[in-house]
């Protein structure tokens, strides 16, 4: 809408509205998952972002995060296609793969896979190929590659849910592995480049800030003066994740994503290389202080956490 372009955006009938707020568009009823609503949606588009997506990681998660990221995208591709138009494509930094050592790796990199799988990065990945393989048939198809985001307006707690367990104390014990890390409105920002300015079938990493789990917790307990993270035993996350999968075969309960896919891969390095965005989208790398201060803001704001610390009191009180 900034840079002057006219929006429709496609809503659940369940969708959260909070994020369209004061927003200039249009809004279209359907979903990933039922192709006869995109192609109502897409009628009269020059182009199409597909930012819909599962991201979730607990076992009983596996079939919608594949019905939905490979499934769900095909739809899109496919009617996209038969309009001819573009489509820019959210895939996830997850589908370039992880690696054992802090190695950098970029959109050439062979992807990387462990067992037990991570699905969520499974499924990511398969849609990202069938965007590709379709961009050889003809679909117009840009690929992004965010990695884990940050900054205001998260209203389903995705990404800054991690944020916000910290603030609660729940996450304070890290594995030795790392993440790239960006600012949603960077990574915005460079979608809305990729409409014009990407290449067709061409992957872009949009991420930034390749941090250990432990550096990154060290930076949030830096700006909010709460306790900072301690190191994991290695034998102890596999043997919780043994217990939390035996337990949810029997009921579903609040700790399911701690299992043995996400502790494996919790160790791991999914460090990228985000050059080839910066060049060819004018993608911008902010400092993550500030895409971690203007999560916590928000969070603050909208009353999800209290300022129970000083530290948390002044950025409460900062404008952004």
């Amino acid at each position: 809408v900034q840079a002057g372009h006219s929006v429709r955006v496609l809503v659940r009938q369940t969708s959260k509205r909070d994020g369209l707020a004061g927003v200039a568009g249009e809004t279209a009823t359907g979903d990933v998952l039922d192709r006869a609503s995109l192609d109502l949606a897409l009628g009269g588009v020059d182009a199409v972002i597909h930012a819909a997506g599962s991201v979730g990681q607990r076992p009983r998660d596996e079939k919608t995060l594949y019905a939905v990221n490979v499934g769900g995208a095909r739809n899109v591709f496919e009617a996209a296609k038969a309009r001819g138009v573009r489509v820019v494509h959210t895939s996830s930094i997850s589908a370039i793969g992880f690696a054992a050592e802090p190695v950098v790796m970029n959109e050439e990199a062979p992807y990387r896979t462990q067992a037990p799988p991570l699905h969520y990065g499974e499924s990511k990945r398969q849609g990202e190929l069938l965007a590709l393989e379709m961009a050889k048939d003809g679909l117009d198809v840009v690929v992004l590659s965010p990695g884990t985001m940050f900054g205001p307006g998260d209203v389903y707690f995705t990404s800054t849910r991690m944020v916000l367990e910290y603030l609660r104390g729940r996450l304070r014990f890290v594995p030795r592995g790392g993440v790239s890390y960006c600012d949603i409105r960077d990574a915005a920002k460079a979608h809305v480049a990729a409409l014009t300015n990407g290449k067709r079938g061409e992957r872009y990493i949009v991420a930034g800030h390749n941090l250990t789990l432990f550096d990154f917790l060290a930076k949030l307990s830096a700006l909010t003066g709460l306790g900072g993270p301690r190191r994991l035993p290695p034998v102890l996350p596999t043997v919780l994740a043994l217990l939390s999968e035996g337990v949810a075969k029997i009921a579903e309960h609040s700790l399911e994503e701690l299992n043995r896919a996400v502790v494996k891969h919790g160790a791991l390095y999914n460090w990228v290389d985000s050059s080839k965005a910066v060049s060819a989208l004018a993608y911008r790398i902010r400092p993550i202080e500030e895409s971690l201060a203007d999560t916590l803001r928000d969070l603050l704001t909208r009353g999800v956490y209290p300022a129970r610390t000083e530290k948390l009191r002044a950025l409460s009180e900062q404008k952004p």
